[in-house]
């Protein structure tokens, strides 16, 4: 009765969307619902940026959280691109090694070596594995604040809080507590789409350079999943081009972008809960049973 009440009230904050048809498979692990909507019922956010077309962001140095090597390109690729042509410092830290098979690690980690050369990205791999992302008392955890503290990146892209992945949101309340032990703050976080649509108040038309980003897609070849991601990654950037009000055939990639105190406050919200209720995994790998996300 409760899960009935919770999307009861979504579809009545939404009522555009309250004659949309749809079967849950299995609505008992739902657990998060209630703190999804806690968080995107927040207005926090519209009081600080409006929905806006940018080029790229405005930044001499961006940091990229990828939780698996092709992430980075999946998500923000094009923008990223557009950034270095535009003459930004990028600077990948790819989290995990993107397989459980170790035979295949080292393999991953020449295609995104090969990604990034190619695109002029920086790069740095953690090494954790997937699944397995602590968030403290941890040496990458360390290096990683201490990365932050020494390259002071203007702005940070992660993958959004409530994407539909354990890693990708883990990534999030990583990158939220590392910021909370750091001196240096970013001035704004770039949240992008994976799984999950963002709520998308910066989009960034990447049609210039859709080739570039389906050819670095295509140069990973033994990333997990059965799909054809070049291909899926194409197809949704086409797909975003609605937001953009334009008769042209654009690619678009799509941005939850807000001030990094903003972005706190809401991880803060979300990652707060019990984490049972967050991720899919129980424990989540990478902590304790007594390690807990709090402000």
């Amino acid at each position: 009765m409760r899960l009935k009440q919770i999307l009861k009230s979504l579809l009545i904050n939404n009522p555009r969307k309250a004659n949309y048809k749809f079967v849950l498979k299995d609505w008992i692990p739902l657990f998060d619902l209630k703190y999804c909507a806690q968080v995107l019922e927040t207005k926090r956010f519209s009081r600080n940026l409006q929905p806006i077309e940018m080029d790229h962001p405005h930044a001499d140095r961006i940091l990229v959280i990828a939780p698996h090597p092709d992430d980075e390109i999946f998500g923000c690729g094009g923008a990223l691109i557009r950034s270095v042509q535009a003459g930004s410092q990028v600077h990948i830290v790819y989290l995990t090694d993107g397989s459980h098979r170790s035979h295949r690690k080292e393999t991953i980690r020449e295609e995104s070596r090969l990604v990034c050369q190619t695109n002029g990205f920086d790069f740095t791999f953690l090494g954790w594995e997937s699944g397995g992302i602590p968030l403290r008392d941890d040496e990458g955890v360390t290096q990683l604040a201490q990365w932050i503290e020494t390259y002071r990146p203007e702005c940070v892209f992660v993958t959004f809080l409530l994407d539909d992945h354990d890693d990708h949101r883990r990534a999030s309340e990583l990158l939220m507590q590392v910021i909370s032990d750091c001196r240096w703050k970013p001035r704004e976080i770039w949240a992008y789409q994976i799984y999950t649509t963002v709520i998308p108040n910066v989009v960034v038309n990447i049609t210039s350079v859709i080739d570039e980003k389906k050819m670095s897609m295509q140069l990973y070849k033994n990333v997990q999943g059965e799909r054809d991601w070049a291909h899926y990654i194409v197809g949704l950037n086409a797909f975003n081009c609605r937001y953009i009000s334009s008769r042209e055939p654009f690619y678009v990639e799509t941005f939850f972008v807000v001030p990094t105190e903003e972005y706190y406050a809401l991880c803060n919200l979300y990652f707060s809960a019990d984490h049972k209720n967050v991720y899919y995994s129980n424990p989540y790998r990478g902590e304790s049973s007594s390690e807990h996300y709090r402000a």
